[in-house]
């Protein structure tokens, strides 16, 4: 009877652990597997990179009945410095845009003015500032209400220094939206753009 009970005391009782549900790797799985060959490691970096820029094109190219989606996408390839992959294609959009943007820009609010403006000029096409008019009140000076639109007063700001000799509506946009930016920076900003 004694090999009995030793028996039963040596039998450990099963533990049941919780499973946990980690969440998927961003990395996917690309380090799993191993490739020998350096070259076939470019080659499949290269059809990567072949791919994303494909995508990238056909994203610039299926946006061309909207013009402000085109100006957004263009304007943050080129932020990202990556604009040059897709030249010819930028300059057949912003063309386009150029030669219909009366049909649409006064409806559109600040921050797309702004980079209407900002990136026709900065792609060699003039256009007349005179469209910043419309935020102007009647004595003058620009609206009260664009004061609380900061994404706005940023694309307001940096359409400014693409200002001409002679360009006054540019030259008091500069002073309001330095002045206003700075104002807001220290009493109204929040993360991310407090930064």
């Amino acid at each position: 009877m004694a090999t009995s009970n030793t028996s039963s005391q040596n039998i450990k009782p099963e533990v049941t652990r919780p499973t946990a549900n980690f969440p998927k790797n961003v990395w996917g799985d690309r380090f799993l597997s191993y490739i020998h060959d350096a070259n076939e490691v470019i080659d499949i970096q290269k059809q990567h990179i072949k791919d994303l820029e494909d995508e990238v094109q056909k994203e610039l190219l299926a946006t061309l009945s909207q013009p402000l989606e085109q100006l957004i996408l263009i304007d943050t390839l080129e932020r990202l410095g990556i604009a040059y992959h897709y030249e010819k294609e930028i300059e057949e959009v912003i063309k386009e845009i150029y030669d219909t943007y009366h049909d649409f820009y006064g409806e559109i609010d600040l921050y797309h003015t702004s980079l209407l403006f900002r990136l026709l000029r900065q792609h060699d096409f003039f256009i007349s500032s005179d469209m910043f008019k419309k935020y102007k009140d009647e004595n003058g000076y620009f609206s009260e209400a664009i004061n609380e639109d900061v994404k706005g007063m940023l694309g307001l700001y940096e359409a400014s220094h693409l200002r001409l000799h002679g360009e006054n509506i540019l030259d008091e946009a500069l002073t309001f939206t330095t002045a206003q930016l700075r104002l807001m920076a220290t009493t109204k900003l929040s993360y991310p753009l407090a930064v």
